[in-house]
């Protein structure tokens, strides 16, 4: 006899997640349908639940990373140099922050009853005309949250580079960085007209994440001096001038972030939205780390080139002396 799985069970195909009113059961299931793998309700509920935490920890990390940048950017300011650099980073900060709060909000809401998932599983494309929460569906509302996040790390991105000339010696890495950056602010005005290019701008803003990071890595590693071989190149990844490098340009996270694409294409109700919940904190922590490492490391040079100076002046009030004496001994 045949066995019958009650409708919450979910196909997922190339195609997206379709709802199966029945699906046959018997022990060699595997030439029923051409099918992935099935799923059901509960493991929509298990990967909001997982990503809740992992989402819930990351945000805590953000927080301490935020309050940490916060104090770093606040003394920069009150001590006069580079003061409204250090505001347009805390600024881009606080609106990462509460774009993450309310991220996580969603989340929360998601793993509830009030999201308006059980016994109805859509696919990715359709979540934008269902109307659960604000005229659409809680994974909308986080979907939008997390593409107006992207948007503000893009015009830090093209403030750093135009307004504060962060690559005056090569300025071609910082005019690349500055378009992609722009480019993908446009994707992102037209993604909020059309569900459509929302998608597309999230596709494009995970290839222009690694487009950005690579002439940044490249300008700020040009001037090193390594060596060819396995051991140097070891001894050059493990350098400090590597991983500065590498959290002032957020790479790891711009990295992370091609797993966009990963998830999508495997599953957009179990993976994809928990992955762009996860990505939302960890956005935040490596924008803040880069603020952090670069403010330091300014405020470090700076403190370098007053030591140097007041050893010059030193140096020309001990000729000086010399001279005044040799004058009054002749």
């Amino acid at each position: 006899m045949a066995n019958f799985i009650p409708s919450e069970v979910v196909q997922s195909t190339k195609d997206g997640v379709l709802p199966l009113p029945f699906q046959l059961k018997t022990n060699s299931s595997s030439h029923l349908l051409p099918m992935q793998w099935i799923l059901t309700e509960h493991d929509i509920q298990l990967s909001s639940t997982v990503s809740l935490i992992a989402q819930s920890i990351l945000s805590v990390v953000f927080v301490v990373a935020y309050q940490r940048a916060r104090s770093t950017l606040l003394k920069r300011s009150a001590s006069g140099s580079l003061q409204r650099g250090s505001l347009v980073h805390l600024a881009a900060l606080v609106a990462m922050a509460f774009l993450a709060l309310a991220n996580v909000i969603m989340s929360i809401l998601d793993s509830r009853s009030i999201a308006g998932y059980q016994g109805k599983l859509d696919t990715a494309y359709k979540t934008f005309d269902d109307q659960y929460f604000l005229f659409m569906s809680v994974r909308g509302v986080q979907f939008y949250l997390f593409m107006a996040q992207t948007m503000v790390a893009n015009m830090l991105m093209i403030y750093t580079f135009y307004a504060k000339s962060e690559c005056d010696d090569y300025p071609r890495a910082g005019s690349h960085a500055i378009g992609y950056a722009i480019l993908g602010n446009i994707f992102g005005f037209c993604a909020f007209a059309n569900s459509l290019w929302a998608f597309e701008f999230l596709f494009l803003s995970a290839g222009i994440n690694v487009l950005t990071s690579v002439p940044l890595m490249w300008a700020s590693l040009r001037n090193s001096d390594t060596a060819w071989g396995p051991r140097a190149a070891v001894r050059f990844l493990c350098s400090r001038k590597f991983f500065d490098a590498m959290i002032q340009s957020a790479a790891l996270y711009r990295v992370a972030s091609l797993s966009l694409l990963v998830t999508f294409h495997l599953d957009p109700n179990v993976l994809f939205y928990p992955n762009i919940s996860i990505l939302s904190p960890l956005m935040g922590i490596a924008f803040s780390l880069a603020a952090m490492s670069k403010y330091r490391s300014s405020s470090y040079s700076e403190s370098d080139g007053a030591i140097h100076l007041q050893e010059d002046l030193l140096v020309a009030a001990e000729e000086a002396l010399v001279e005044k004496e040799e004058a009054a001994e002749a």
